[in-house]
């Protein structure tokens, strides 16, 4: 497990992983700008209210489907390709956010199974 003071240097901003938190609010608000706007565009296109558009984005960004079937070609066509850009999306969020992080941490599981191999070395 990872050394508990070195994950508060990480969020105090005192380690050389201290951009975390800048990038998980950064990465964070440009995946719900994304799915606001998607949400704006689906309640302009098709007239319904902020509530089923954002349920609709929600539904088809977490791939559960789109609950309710559009009106217009236009926005199947942008349901679709906002299918396929959500899943980017929230990969390059997560690993924008949390990547470093867990390269720091099986770099720390390297070097701890590495003692544990000289010591039993050692014997």
């Amino acid at each position: 497990m990872a050394n508990p003071l070195v994950m508060r240097e990480i969020i105090r901003r005192n380690h050389p992983l201290s951009p975390f938190s800048d990038r998980a609010l950064f990465s964070g608000f440009i995946f719900i700008l994304s799915v606001a706007l998607a949400t704006m565009f689906i309640h302009f296109s098709e007239d319904w209210s902020l509530v089923n558009s954002f349920y609709y984005m929600a539904m088809v960004t977490t791939t559960n489907g789109a609950p309710f079937q559009p009106t217009s070609a236009m926005v199947e066509i942008f349901t679709s390709l906002w299918a396929y850009f959500s899943m980017i999306l929230l990969a390059t969020t997560l690993t924008v956010s949390l990547g470093p992080l867990l390269g720091y941490l099986v770099k720390e599981g390297g070097m701890m199974i590495k003692k544990a191999e000289e010591k039993i070395g050692e014997k």
